[in-house]
């Protein structure tokens, strides 16, 4: 799918624009999204005071939509980019080609940067022209914001060696960058931006070919930020419209301009703190990431839920929207679903359980963390279960690593399980606070119909499989994590 973010409502503008687009790319069958993302006093506000605006959540918006560019077409081709650069509308146009949304370094999972190519336009717009240093020019020189070069554990001197591990097209590839320049990350970014130079883009053309029709593949896309002539009359037709191949150029200027909007979907899943759910929603809604945590924290308050009461009814789901809903309609809309889904059978069965809903979420939280398997949930679940009801000490290792915050640990060490949190099941008895994941809708349902058995104790298989052995024998259950720590580890015990 072609995204075409245009924050100009003007009808001759969009009249003329959209049909020459719609004429290069009919042959393609591209389906395009327009959505408009600026109001009149936005853009008459932003051209009077410029960057003095830095810190307003109009700015917040404009950076969203690619820095100081008035529209942002994004996943295009090289060709579709030709065609609308030679428009006599556009005043300035700036040109970004993807390299890698999936780069694979340490230090990324927690803080995530995409590696680009931007044109010097670009660099200004988006307001990452190196404030130390000067942009790259040979192959492999390299730019950078402060906090991503942090995240890689690289000290932002000139000159430095930035050695990046990153996807392109299913393969992955390592490269040893220069670093040139680099600037201070600002403080609404919630992503990070790594930038390489044109005769990198060049030498690797082969690969950086543009496939996104085809398999959806970022790299190689380019993204075009646009400003027009004479700034254009803006009106509130704030929002996002699909246009169909085809579709008449007048037709659309006049379901934009009458705001009849079309709904977009929103995914999340697989995800296990606020702010990473957070930043994956905004990055797909007309919001901030900021302004989805306040609209929680407001939510919480208003209906006298804590942070972890609130947090648990956010269900892993896919949910219908406009893209130019607020956080509080998003935010209404997921409670919905969830008040929804805990229907009077399922209540029931958390009552005969012993758990509220929160504490079957919390649990449904632990189970996902543990297993990959989700033919096993029930009995871990179960498992689970059992030892809240001998009132024995959870001891789960994903806990652990919460409350830690180290996701990545591959095993639980003694200076782990000293952790003070409320979230170590090893020190403290029942459930932790609020859940450590947000859990799938199947995850819960497997929690309220865990089958009954006996087993208190589990060990990961030594075999790899993902699955895990089960006993109620405790003598059993260090045999089993013996023969997993001599495949895993070579028999050593964790220190």
């Amino acid at each position: 799918m072609n995204d075409i973010l245009f924050g100009n409502n003007n009808g001759a503008v969009i009249k003329k624009l959209s049909g020459r687009y719609f004429k290069a790319s009919k042959s393609r069958n591209i389906i395009a999204i327009i959505a408009i993302v600026l109001t009149t006093i936005l853009f008459t506000t932003i051209f009077t005071l410029g960057s003095g605006l830095m810190d307003t959540v109009h700015d917040q918006n404009i950076r969203k939509a690619g820095g100081d560019g008035q529209a942002v077409l994004n996943y295009i081709s090289d060709e579709v980019y030709n065609d609308i650069a030679g428009s006599s509308l556009i005043d300035r146009i700036a040109y970004t080609k993807a390299v890698s949304y999936r780069l694979q370094n340490p230090g990324l999972e927690r803080w995530r940067s995409d590696l680009w190519y931007m044109d010097d336009t670009a660099l200004e717009f988006a307001r990452y022209t190196p404030t130390t240093g000067r942009r790259p020019e040979a192959e492999h020189e390299i730019i950078a914001d402060t906090k991503t070069l942090d995240a890689l554990g690289v000290p932002a001197q000139i000159g430095e060696t930035v050695s990046l591990t990153y996807e392109v097209k299913g393969k992955l590839y390592t490269t040893d960058f220069t670093l040139c320049g680099f600037w201070e990350t600002d403080s609404l970014s919630n992503i990070g931006r790594l930038v390489v130079s044109k005769a990198f883009v060049d030498a690797h053309s082969d690969i950086l070919t543009y496939t996104y029709p085809v398999d959806n593949d970022y790299s190689g896309v380019v993204s075009a930020y646009v400003m027009f002539r004479g700034n254009g009359d803006i009106e509130a037709s704030h929002g996002a419209y699909l246009i169909e191949p085809g579709e008449k150029a007048w037709s659309i200027a006049r379901r934009i301009g009458q705001g009849r909007q079309t709904p977009v979907k929103v995914t999340f899943n697989n995800i296990r703190t606020s702010d990473r759910l957070a930043s994956r929603l905004a990055s797909r809604m007309d919001f901030t990431a900021g302004e989805f945590e306040e609209a929680c924290r407001k939510a919480a308050v208003a209906d006298t839920l804590s942070p972890e009461q609130i947090a648990a009814q956010f269900l892993p789901d896919t949910y219908e929207v406009y893209w130019s809903a607020t956080p509080e309609e998003l935010i209404a809309k997921i409670r919905k679903h969830y008040s929804r889904f805990w229907d009077d059978a399922r209540r029931e069965k958390a009552r005969k359980l012993g758990l509220t809903p929160l504490q079957v979420s919390v649990l449904a939280s632990i189970v996902e963390e543990e297993s990959n398997r989700r033919d096993e949930r029930p009995k871990i679940a179960r498992l689970y279960l059992n030892r809240l009801n001998r009132g024995m000490l959870l001891q789960a290792d994903p806990t652990v690593k919460f409350a830690t915050g180290d996701f990545e640990a591959k095993r639980i060490t003694g200076a782990m399980l000293k952790s003070g949190s409320p979230y170590n099941t090893y020190r403290y008895p029942g459930l932790p606070p609020g859940i450590i994941r947000y859990p799938e809708a199947a995850t819960i349902d497997a929690v309220l119909n865990a089958p009954e058995h006996s087993y208190i104790y589990m060990c990961a298989r030594p075999d790899g499989s993902g699955y895990h052995d089960f006993t109620s024998d405790y003598q059993t259950h260090l045999d089993n994590a013996r023969r997993f720590r001599k495949a895993a580890y070579g028999g050593s015990k964790p220190s």
